[in-house]
């Protein structure tokens, strides 16, 4: 430290500036400046306690702030031994990582590590609070085992009968008068098990528009502990969770693929999972089954425990409903920390600055400009993904936050939120969605959304980052692996009968569903289906070309097939193009001129496939002829799209082209393999035009 900063510092001062410094490298060097907590196989973290010679005079118990999921171990440090601390753990961080396993039964305020190469370091005994939840539930004396918290399954919510009369009544609202509607929303109290844990006493309320307008039973809930909070999923730890029931969500599917498609991209953090929830009033046998429901971290509170210096969260609502002044539903949900009206004013006017930069921004500047206010990059791939899943209502399901940990500089981050409107058309009939972008936009209605409109340079970032998304962040082979981890957890959890009658939406749909193997098929059928759907999305897309020359510079070169010229009027032309999407060599584009006659062309392809790695012929009814869509080549005014004047027919290995009309228009058709399959020699010459005659 500086000599004169420390002539004027008192003993204890200098300690305490001192032994922060020590503690931090020590956490830095431990961490690799990596601020999440994770248990059991994601295990990271110490926290470094005050030494022992502080503890007693010392203001500053903790001199820095423990990672904010908290219940890590403790390791003791003092000034003396900070450097050989530091070179300790990197020692073993090169070599190994070590994962710590927590036993109920440890009685001893310290143990020792030992570690393979001899070396040892005491540790106090780990905090239970985090897993207080979980006594009981299992025979072994640790509550890790197999490096796995027994994280539980099934949520009960437990009653008095006076308690239970009053969750009654606030659950049995539904589209009712406003008051009533409010009344609902108050808190209750209640107790929480979870498994065959202990009984926790905790306070909830239902939550969520759908919950009252759309739910007639199955109602969404925030649940708060009383006292220290619980582990209850990988990288969570707290004493607030949310239940959401998923009663519009599509066979309890789609918020879960949508979420983890988007924590996939980083757009999502908060930790979430299936649980089975069951309802039973004490002092009665009957247990209600209310089936699976998604179990999430409360998102304020995951945020306020990543960041220590948490600034401010904001909710975008409508923007196009800001154009009219005396409307409520265009002003953004603000939550400021410290929680002040002039720091909640300083919130909305940080949000406001995103709105007018996007209003005003010139072309070339506005990303530079946007970016220095909000994660743009984050925002675009955001956006990327709710034109992928055709999200109908989300430009309200956005929320921004900032911190001061950036040396005071305030820029939002985004994340996504309340995916259920995926796969639908939009909302109000799409009165105020943005037009000017073709399929590339889905539903966008946001300030930041249209200056992709009017700025050519960040038109070009969000088509960049949308092949990223769809080519390689989210590729298909990602995507099945999502998909397959929510069929994992769905087929777990969904074992027994009782919760699948407790699935009242799903057999409002198939009524015959009456045992847990006919739902899960109907669930995994669905999600199944969105897979499929998200596949064919993404071709889709791709397949624009404004998107595909982003991806490919050379995508307006075209190869010409020689036609033999036997017509009077000349013979019709024919240009290809082979393109690759999530596979190599998918599709072959075809187009074709006519100079002003009818004619009949054969074109030949080779029919041979890639499939698993593998090739074999494909059938002509595994392939696909069909007319090219206006919104994917870069000609529409030159194509005729719908005229009935080309006729087409496929056969094995080849297709027919005629045209009964006498016009030069071009016509473009696409030939792919019905599973998008690629060719497996599209690279070497493969189509063979022959012109069977015209008129």
């Amino acid at each position: 430290m500086d000599d004169v900063l420390n002539a004027t510092r008192t003993e204890t001062e200098t300690k305490e500036a001192d032994f922060r410094v020590a503690t931090t490298r020590v956490y830095a060097s431990f961490t690799v400046d990596d601020r999440q907590y994770e248990e059991s196989a994601e295990y990271k973290a110490f926290v470094i306690a005050t030494s022992h010679a502080l503890d007693s005079t010392s203001r500053m118990r903790t001199p820095i702030d423990p990672p904010r999921a908290g219940g890590a171990e403790i390791f003791r440090l003092d000034l003396a031994n900070a450097t050989k601390t530091i070179e300790f753990i990197d020692h073993h961080r090169t070599r190994s990582f070590y994962r710590v396993t927590c036993c109920v039964s440890v009685g001893r305020s310290t143990f020792v590590l030992s570690f393979d190469d001899g070396s040892e370091c005491t540790v106090r005994s780990p905090s239970r609070d985090p897993v207080r939840h979980l006594r009981g539930t299992t025979n072994d004396p640790c509550v890790a085992k197999d490096l796995s918290l027994p994280y539980p399954d099934d949520i009960t919510l437990e009653f008095t009968p006076s308690e239970r009369a009053t969750f009654d009544e606030y659950r049995g609202f539904y589209r009712g008068s406003y008051e009533k509607m409010m009344r609902a929303k108050s808190k209750f109290a209640l107790a929480v098990r979870f498994d065959e844990g202990p009984r926790l006493r905790a306070t909830a309320r239902f939550r969520g528009v759908s919950s009252f307008r759309d739910c007639e039973r199955r109602k969404s809930l925030t649940v708060e502990l009383d006292g220290r909070g619980v582990r209850l999923m990988p990288g969570s730890f707290g004493t607030k969770f949310l239940l959401i029931s998923l009663c519009i969500d599509d066979r309890y599917v789609k918020t879960h693929l949508v979420l983890s498609m988007a924590k996939a991209l980083g757009t999502f953090p908060h930790a979430f999972r299936y649980v089975r929830l069951k309802i039973r009033t004490r002092g009665q046998k009957r247990v209600e089954h209310s089936g699976l429901y998604l179990l999430m971290d409360d998102p304020k509170s995951s945020l306020e425990r990543a960041h220590n210096q948490l600034s401010v969260v904001v909710r975008r609502r409508f923007d196009p409903a800001r154009k009219n002044f005396t409307s409520s539903k265009g002003v953004p949900e603000v939550k400021s920390y410290p929680n002040t009206d002039i720091e909640a004013i300083a919130g909305r006017v940080r949000y406001e600055r995103v709105v007018l930069a996007s209003e005003s921004c010139e072309d070339k500047a506005c990303f530079d400009v946007l970016n220095n206010l909000i994660d743009l990059e984050g925002y675009l791939s955001w956006m990327a993904l709710m034109t992928w899943v055709e999200s109908g209502d989300y430009v309200d399901e956005l929320w921004l936050y900032a911190s001061n940990e950036n040396d005071g500089k305030h820029r939002f981050k985004v994340h996504a939120w309340d995916p259920d409107d995926s796969f639908e058309s939009c909302h109000h009939g799409g009165e105020d969605a943005i037009v000017g972008l073709g399929n590339l936009l889905y539903c966008a209605e946001g300030a930041i959304d249209r200056v992709l409109v009017r700025s050519e340079s960040m038109r070009a970032h969000y088509i960049k980052i949308l092949n990223e998304v769809l080519r390689d962040r989210l590729n298909e082979r990602a995507l099945r692996e999502i998909v397959d981890a929510q069929e994992g957890q769905i087929r777990r959890l969904l074992n027994d009968d009782d919760t699948a009658l407790g699935l009242l939406e799903l057999r409002e749909i198939e009524p015959s569903i009456d045992s847990a193997t006919e739902a899960v098929s109907e669930i995994i059928g669905s999600l199944r289906y969105y897979r499929d759907v998200i596949n064919f999305r993404r071709r889709s897309l791709l397949r624009d070309a404004e998107a595909y020359a982003s991806f490919d510079p050379s995508a307006t070169a075209w190869t010409s097939q020689p036609t033999a010229d036997d017509c009077d009027d000349g013979a019709p032309t024919l240009v290809t193009q082979v393109r690759s999407y999530d596979r190599i060599d998918q599709d072959i584009l075809l187009k074709v001129s006519g100079n002003g006659g009818s004619y009949a062309l054969n074109v030949s392809f080779d029919p041979i496939v890639v499939y698993n790695g593998s090739t074999y012929v494909a059938t002509r009814d595994e392939f696909v002829l069909e007319r090219w869509s206006s919104e994917q080549h870069e000609n529409v005014t030159r194509m005729a799209m719908s005229s009935p004047c080309v006729r087409t027919f496929i056969g094995g290995g080849y297709i027919v082209l005629s045209s009964i009309c006498d016009d030069s228009i071009p016509h473009m058709f696409s030939l792919h393999h019905r599973f998008w399959h690629g060719f497996a020699n599209a690279s070497s010459p493969m189509i063979v035009s022959r012109l069977l005659g015209c008129v």
